[in-house]
């Protein structure tokens, strides 16, 4: 089923016969999970340290009033984008 990651902190509901969620909820997701230990990389896995470096590069960015979740200016956050989908899906699924 295809996701839409939407602004805002939208926990993921079906529209239209997809996904839609706040990015700013699958990144929270994600990082809860990492802090309780039940996501981890293996030291092996492919794509490891550029997950690594993206996250270091992701952060909250000044949007007028409001912050957003994105990577830093010159930097990329596909990796952390489709890990924290992966993670919420895991979740789901458990």
């Amino acid at each position: 089923m295809p996701c839409v990651i939407i602004g805002g902190t939208g926990k993921g509901k079906v529209v239209k016969g997809r996904v839609t969620v706040g990015k700013s909820h699958l990144v929270s997701s994600m990082l809860s999970m990492i802090a309780c230990n039940e996501l981890a990389v293996d030291p092996q896995a492919p794509g490891r340290d550029l997950l690594k470096s993206e996250m270091k590069a992701f952060a909250y960015m000044p949007n007028g009033r409001f912050r957003k979740m994105e990577a830093k200016t010159g930097h990329h956050d596909d990796a952390v984008m489709a890990t924290a989908l992966a993670a919420l899906v895991a979740r789901k699924a458990a």
